[in-house]
């Protein structure tokens, strides 16, 4: 994963349980840059802004999909409670 969370849930997941160290995010966890990336973006700086452009634009995304899925949820459940009611499912459901 390319966010903060992504990277500490799989630092946690694969670190060795003889000599785990809890550890806050840091850079070095992120998922790198292509190598063509760290070429084109010489200084520290810049690079570790790209990276966290990345990881914004990914938990944005995430964020998205899962409104997403909520407001499908939802929907379903109404159209669910309304056939429940009266044993059909409504006209405007049915065309979804």
């Amino acid at each position: 994963s390319k966010t903060a969370t992504g990277a500490l849930a799989r630092y946690v997941s694969q670190a060795e349980t003889d000599n785990y160290q809890p550890v806050n995010i840091t850079f070095a966890l992120l998922e790198p840059l292509a190598e063509e990336d760290r070429r084109r973006v010489r200084r520290k700086r810049q690079r570790h802004e790209l990276q966290v452009g990345r990881a914004l634009e990914e938990w944005d995304n995430w964020l998205s999909e899962i409104n997403t899925n909520e407001t499908d949820t939802a929907h379903a459940t109404d159209v669910a409670d309304a056939a429940d009611a009266t044993g059909e499912i409504p006209p405007r459901a049915a065309n979804v």
